[in-house]
């Protein structure tokens, strides 16, 4: 369980490191990550208080650490030097196939430790923005469990970034833990293409739930070119992305894990 940190000793000056729907993130003395809640909204409340809870549940190597609690809404986290999104789409990193596969078998060990919690845990907003780099971009930390809910609990619609959400979750349907199956495919494939998804073929945002759901459009499977098989790669993604949930690989097979393992 987290410590109950009193403010009085976050000292230092902050530094503003992003901003979210319901959130903002701080770094101060110490490297440690400051969140604070800044809206007193009920519902973003609810999402900051699902994030402690689910980072209170989460211990794992490639799931963030909450160090600590201050006041009623502050969250003290491990601090990350970078993000991979920003990583993977900076044209001055040199990325090699090995380090983009290992990042994303890192990614998918998380992904399946959640899934093997009990009750299961869904992420629902997977997405290269909320995966966070550290140790000089060689450990891969899962992040904002803000939307996360447990299978038992009331599915909502809606949930996670259009471009990376399942398309059970556009149609409002009832949805498993597949649908961070989907995420995880099309984050796989952006890392692999070193594109973002959907840019060259949907010019308006909201048009992406409309394309990828009924009309069951995907990111180009031959953009994949950053890895050492590319064949085996492509299955991998497409496997994960499929239309039917039911179909998609489970993130804790070790089969789908083995896969990504540099070879």
């Amino acid at each position: 369980m987290a410590a109950i940190i009193n403010p009085k000793y976050i000292i230092g000056k902050k530094e503003l490191l992003g901003e979210g729907s319901y959130g903002k993130v701080y770094t101060v003395e110490l490297k440690v990550a400051i969140k604070e809640l800044k809206s007193s909204e009920a519902e973003k409340i609810k999402s900051f208080e699902a994030e402690a809870t689910n980072l209170l549940r989460a211990q794992h190597p490639n799931i963030i650490r909450l160090y600590g609690i201050s006041g009623k809404h502050t969250l003290v986290m491990e601090y990350a030097d970078n993000t991979l999104d920003k990583y993977i789409h900076n044209e001055e990193n040199k990325i090699t196939e090995l380090h983009r596969q290992n990042l994303m078998l890192q990614c998918a060990e998380g992904v399946a430790y959640l899934h093997s919690l009990t009750p299961l845990t869904l992420h629902r907003d997977l997405k290269p923005a909320n995966i966070l780099l550290t140790n000089d971009n060689c450990t891969l930390k899962i992040c904002d469990f803000g939307t996360a809910r447990e299978i038992r609990t009331e599915m909502t619609a809606e949930k996670g970034t259009a471009v990376y959400r399942a398309p059970e979750i556009n149609e409002t349907m009832k949805y498993t833990e597949k649908c961070d199956v989907y995420s995880f495919a099309l984050i796989l494939w952006e890392v692999m293409s070193g594109k973002k998804p959907f840019a060259d073929q949907i010019k308006e945002v909201i048009a992406i739930a409309y394309q990828t759901s009924v009309k069951n459009l995907r990111p180009n499977l031959d953009d994949v070119q950053f890895c050492v098989n590319k064949e085996i790669m492509k299955d991998l993604i497409e496997q994960g992305w499929d239309k039917k949930p039911y179909m998609r690989p489970s993130m804790k097979m070790p089969y789908y894990l083995a896969l990504i393992i540099p070879r």
